[in-house]
């Protein structure tokens, strides 16, 4: 059975920050049934998600607001089944844990997670000192932990500012973490990554290993254009969404009704989820532009 190359969990939307880029606020919930339960829908997901891929994004909101009642559990119970799990957060729990001195409460949480994405943007790191504190977290997980980290960048047009400026920033974060993703912001406005092509390029032949792109990104380049691209986008075909109302898109940035390709009642449920399939055998429709991208 072909399966997923990773399945998105959001199950929560609850954040301790409120970023004006973050598209949980800006999704419109024309259809809202019943929150599901994360302590017992969710942390039952495991046991079938391992039919239909081999690795989940634990995401939100953030994560790491609920570390030991869902995040612990739910990692544990991917690795029981063979999963791997990685999770994407703000960093902010980390901070805390570590100014306070309470590692092995950072240790333990991690314990069973592969990677953590911690994000870096103009909204969490807007002076000297949250670079000193973001790099400060990094080096003592992966000193003190197995776990790898990565950096969800958020790509905008300050980092293009200056010539080489992206590419030098890049090179800086990679003496720190395992690899970086950068990516291409929707829902606001999208930099000038084509005029930055060439700093793509020569980032990616230095560090094939650890500098990765979203996508969106990928598309832009690899097709010369921010739309009417010749092949579609993975959507719903390589990655998908399930969010806080165990509702299945395509996409993570989807959230309409006719935009669903399938409720979950039951955990159970997602035994009926193909790629590029909505159940019931209707195929999905290809996306040849992002509906998010904003020029």
């Amino acid at each position: 059975m072909k399966k997923f190359e990773v399945v998105a969990i959001h199950f929560t939307g609850d954040c301790n920050l409120n970023c004006s880029f973050c598209y949980q606020r800006k999704k419109e919930q024309l259809l809202v049934p019943e929150q599901k339960d994360p302590t017992g829908f969710f942390l039952e997901l495991p046991f079938y998600l391992k039919e239909i891929t081999k690795q989940v994004a634990l995401g939100g909101g953030e994560p790491f607001l609920y570390p030991f009642t869902f995040v612990r559990p739910f990692s544990g119970r991917c690795k029981q089944y063979g999963i791997i799990c990685n999770v994407t957060t703000n960093g902010t729990y980390f901070l805390k844990l570590f100014q306070r001195g309470l590692v092995e409460d950072l240790k333990e949480v991690l314990k069973y997670i592969t990677m953590v994405s911690i994000s870096f943007d103009k909204e969490k790191v807007r002076d000297k000192a949250d670079v000193n504190n973001y790099f400060e977290v990094v080096d003592w997980i992966k000193a003190n932990t197995g776990v790898k980290v990565g950096c969800n960048l958020l790509v905008d047009e300050k980092m293009f500012g200056e010539k080489g400026r992206f590419f030098y920033l890049v090179e800086e974060l990679l003496l720190h973490v395992d690899s970086v993703y950068a990516l291409c912001p929707k829902l606001i406005k999208c930099p000038p990554i084509l005029e930055h092509k060439g700093e793509y390029l020569l980032l990616t032949k230095l560090n094939k290993d650890s500098f990765f792109v979203d996508d969106l990104t990928y598309k832009i380049i690899s097709e010369g254009s921010y739309d009417n691209w010749k092949t579609p986008c993975h959507y719903g075909s390589k990655i998908i969404s399930i969010d806080k109302y165990g509702r299945v898109f395509g996409c993570s940035f989807d959230s309409k009704e006719e935009d669903m390709i399938m409720q979950l009642n039951n955990p159970s449920d997602v035994l009926c989820l193909k790629p590029g399939v909505i159940p019931g055998g209707n195929k999905i429709v290809k996306r040849y532009s992002c509906p998010y991208l904003v020029r």
